[in-house]
C-alpha cells in the first residue's frame, strides 16, 4: 500500500524536526520543502494547486524508485532537524539548507514506501482543499516560543509577512498589507495558522511540539510505514527556551499573546502553558 502524508505546521513549530525523526523509520521518507511552491498559480485556484502536489508526489515516487534520487531541503545530503543557524551571530539566524536533488542513501526504501512532504505556509493556505486529496497533519508549538523564534530568523515572517500563504489567501494578504505594526502582523499570521488547523483538521492530526519532545519522537510511529525505527532517535531536548532568544523582548511578546482573548491557539494551549514558558524563558535568558 502506498501511503503519502502531507505535513504542514506553524513555522518554527518542529515540522523540520518531524521530518528528521520520520526518516529514522523503516521504509519512510520525509522530504523538507521539496516543491517549487511559487510555481503554483493562485489564479488557477487551490484545486489546481492540490493537483500540482499530486503530480509532485507521483514524480517523486518515480524518481526514488527508479533513479534512487530525491529532491529535498538539505545540507551536505542530510535532512536536518533545524533549518536555521543555531545561534545568532550577526543580527538574525540564516537558513542553512538548500533545495536540491540528492542521491538516495537508504537501503530500506522499497517501492511501496511511505512518503511525507512538508511545506508549512503553502500547505496551510490550500488546506481546505488539500484534505480531500491527502492525509494531512500539522505541527504546533507554544505560541510564545514560536513568536520568540520568529524574531531571530532572517525570513519574511520576521518582518510580519508569509508570502506562500498570502498568495492563496487574499483576506490574509489584505490584513497584513493594511497593518503597519510588525508584531501585530505576526499576531495575525500565528492566529491564521492555528485557525486553519482548528477549522480543517481533526485534533488527532495536530501534533504538539511539546508532545514530540516528551515522547522522544515515538508519537510519529503511526505515520511511518511500520513503526519500526531503522536508526535510533537521539534524546530530544525542548528548544522552547532557546538561548538564541537572548535579545528578544519576551515581555512584549507575552503581553501580546495574553491580550488576544479570541485567538485560536487557546484551543491547544492554556494561559498557564504560556505563563510557564514565559517564566522559563525569563529565567534561562538571564542565567
Amino acid at each position: 500500500m502506498y501511503k503519502t502524508i502531507i505535513l504542514t505546521g506553524v513555522p518554527r513549530s518542529g515540522s523540520s524536526l518531524s521530518c528528521n525523526i520520520l526518516n529514522h523509520f523503516e521504509n519512510t521518507l520525509a522530504l523538507l520543502e521539496p516543491m517549487r511552491v511559487f510555481e503554483s498559480d493562485p489564479a488557477k485556484g487551490k484545486i489546481q494547486a492540490c493537483k500540482d502536489v499530486c503530480n509532485f508526489v507521483f514524480e517523486s515516487r518515480k524518481k526514488v524508485v527508479y533513479d534512487e534520487k530525491v529532491v529535498t531541503g538539505t545540507i551536505n545530503g542530510e535532512i536536518l532537524s533545524n533549518t536555521f543557524e543555531l545561534s545568532v551571530q550577526n543580527g538574525l539566524r540564516k537558513a542553512i539548507v538548500k533545495n536540491r536533488e540528492i542521491n538516495m542513501q537508504r537501503d530500506d526504501i522499497s517501492k511501496n514506501f511511505t512518503l511525507l512532504l512538508k511545506h508549512p505556509a503553502f500547505f496551510s493556505a490550500i488546506l481546505d482543499d488539500l484534505i480531500n486529496f491527502f492525509e494531512v497533519y500539522a505541527t504546533i508549538r507554544n505560541p510564545l516560543s514560536i513568536l520568540a523564534s520568529w524574531q531571530t530568523i532572517d525570513v519574511a515572517i520576521n518582518r510580519g509577512y508569509i508570502p506562500a500563504g498570502q498568495r492563496f489567501d487574499s483576506d490574509l494578504d489584505n490584513k497584513l498589507n493594511n497593518t503597519s505594526d510588525r508584531l501585530q502582523r505576526q499576531m495575525i499570521i500565528i492566529n491564521w495558522f492555528f485557525k486553519r488547523y482548528y477549522n480543517y483538521l481533526d485534533s488527532s492530526h495536530i501534533i504538539r511540539y511539546e508532545d514530540v519532545i516528551e515522547s522522544n519522537g515515538e508519537i510519529f510511529k503511526p505515520l511511518s510505514y511500520n513503526g519500526i525505527a531503522h536508526q535510533s532517535i537521539a534524546p530530544l531536548n525542548s528548544q522552547n527556551s532557546n538561548k538564541a532568544y537572548i535579545n528578544v523582548d519576551i515581555d512584549k511578546l507575552y503581553n501580546a499573546i495574553m491580550k488576544k482573548k479570541d485567538a485560536f491557539y487557546w484551543h491547544y494551549y492554556t494561559p498557564t502553558d504560556i505563563e510557564t514558558t514565559y517564566r522559563v524563558l525569563k529565567l534561562n535568558l538571564f542565567l
